[in-house]
């Protein structure tokens, strides 16, 4: 699909609540997919179905699956009165609920369970195959025991292939640096345009490297707190590091980041649309700390030649 004939990006009024919750919950599951190996596609459909799409998550927890707090949890709690069935009768008690400090936690909590109780392991949850497929590890879930609904597995198939879930990963997922409507794309731009002067300098023409380059320094200046960049500069041993400057450089109020220039030469553009991506949803859920103290500068280098 072209640039201009991609669709654009859904806005957060346009977005259902179900779609929000996961696109909050997005950068999380990739981030332990990629840590564990475990399928995210399988992570969030899970996490949409037994939280009824996140209005089942007991507030203030970040607890998506209602996990109680054993006797081995060793971190924060909250109490809430649940529902109890006490000699066939059902009754109001209350009881502790683990407090988890962020979604990653919670979901990476969610894996260590699985790993740690012998009848996944038995049932093939962590094969070589299975591991990471949908389908698979939602049937080696259900073969468990997991759940007692014999149609489970194609509950999380249905559920992550359904209009809902797609229509938020897409949101959640908005395409390459080099879209126009990519929220990145300015700083992409500005990256480009720099190094390509400093391909003029050294008789190099720009090409997918330059463009590779480009994408990984407007993850590193979005990351680093940069808001555009107004030059670039090589420096370190043979030329080894891409600077990226806010401001004049060497100027006390300019502010610098820095990737490895043959690293980030390699990075494809794909690679560091999503990473900036995620970098952006944890900062929009970061809590805000007000300060009077500027933030940290440093001189930028003089231009290598």
């Amino acid at each position: 699909m072209s640039e201009k004939n991609r669709p654009a990006m859904a806005t957060a009024a346009q977005l259902s609540g179900k779609e929000q919750f996961i696109v909050d919950l997005h950068p999380a599951a990739v981030a332990v997919s990629q840590q564990t190996g475990m399928s995210k596609e399988l992570i969030l459909a899970q996490a949409a179905l037994e939280t009824g799409w996140g209005e089942k998550v007991l507030p203030g927890t970040n607890n998506l699956f209602n996990i109680k707090a054993s006797s081995d949890w060793n971190g924060s709690t909250k109490t809430f009165s649940v529902p109890e069935f006490v000699g066939g009768k059902k009754v109001m008690v209350d009881a502790e609920f683990r407090v988890y400090d962020s979604n990653e936690k919670a979901l990476n909590d969610r894996v260590k369970f699985l790993q740690e109780n012998p009848r996944y392991a038995k049932s093939g949850l962590f094969d070589l195959g299975t591991k990471g497929d949908l389908e698979k590890e939602a049937t080696a879930l259900q073969k468990a025991g997991y759940a007692t609904d014999p149609e489970y597995a194609k509950q999380l198939a249905a559920v992550y292939h359904g209009p809902t879930m797609q229509r938020a990963i897409k949101a959640a997922t908005p395409g390459s640096l080099t879209e126009e409507s990519h929220p990145g794309n300015p700083l992409y731009k500005q990256a480009k345009s720099a190094l390509q002067e400093i391909d003029a300098q050294f008789g190099r023409k720009s090409d997918q490297l330059t463009d590779n380059a480009a994408a990984a320094i407007a993850v590193a200046a979005l990351r680093g707190g940069l808001t555009r960049i107004d030059h670039m500069t090589l420096g370190g041993n043979d030329n080894s590091t891409i600077f990226a400057i806010q401001g004049k450089p060497g100027a006390a109020l300019s502010k610098l980041v820095d990737v490895p220039t043959v690293e980030s030469m390699h990075t494809p553009v794909a690679q560091s649309s999503q990473a900036f991506t995620v970098v952006q949803q944890a900062q929009q859920h970061a809590p805000q700390h007000s300060s009077n103290q500027p933030a940290a500068q440093q001189a930028a280098p003089a231009m290598s030649r």
